[in-house]
């Protein structure tokens, strides 16, 4: 997951601005003629919810290398819903602010899901057979579990915000952005298994680390 909330937030943050000048723009048009409608209906509300949400794989409660790294990257397999998310982004429709916030009040709710999921699966790991493991389990879970109250507390003042209120948006943004940095912490959520010869065999034969890269 390399940096993926960092580029969540710079799309985020270039949508955003994109719905400032849009909600502008909307506020000095002029009216439509009588029984026109003055712009194509949005669906920018519904595209954060078009791709099917990747979850976690619960854990087998196994306690040998192979099985014990399975379960581990098994428990980050949702956290593709982040990098779901960043192209969920493109999609707002810049010419109607409050569809945008909306959408990115949605986005918000799944990051905080893929987040809090990953705590919580690692959370329910059997005991690694090696000390590295547990070490790294841990570090994972000190980076993302701050980080998923951050964009839960970033994703309430949103939604409690009035229509419009574009400092809501901005402070939203602030909120992901400091949710990015503390993720960005971690790299590669698999290098510190590579201190122990045995987790590290196992990367390779487990079948749910094949999608989980830095």
């Amino acid at each position: 997951m390399r940096r993926s909330l960092s580029l969540v937030a710079a799309g985020l943050t270039l949508s955003l601005a994109l719905t400032a000048c849009g909600g502008d723009e909307k506020k000095d048009a002029a009216p439509a003629p009588s029984g026109q409608s003055s712009s194509a209906p949005s669906d920018s509300g519904s595209s954060a919810t078009s791709a099917p949400v990747p979850t976690p794989v619960p854990p087998s409660g196994a306690t040998d290398p192979a099985g014990w790294v399975n379960d581990y990257c098994g428990a980050l397999s949702g956290l593709k819903a982040i990098e779901n998310a960043g192209q969920d982004s493109g999609n707002m429709d810049p010419s109607d602010p409050d569809a945008g916030r909306k959408s990115i009040s949605a986005l918000y709710g799944k990051i905080y899901d893929a987040l809090n999921g990953a705590v919580g699966s690692l959370g329910k790991l059997a005991k690694a057979p090696d000390a590295a493991g547990d070490a790294a389990k841990q570090k994972l879970i000190d980076a993302y579990k701050p980080a998923a109250e951050k964009v839960k507390a970033a994703k309430t003042k949103l939604d409690a915000a009035a229509p419009g209120d574009q400092q809501a948006l901005t402070d939203a943004m602030a909120g992901l952005q400091t949710a990015a940095e503390i993720t960005d912490s971690i790299v590669d959520p698999l290098k510190d298994l590579q201190a122990s010869p045995a987790l590290a065999a196992a990367i390779e034969k487990a079948p749910n680390c094949k999608n989980i890269s830095g």
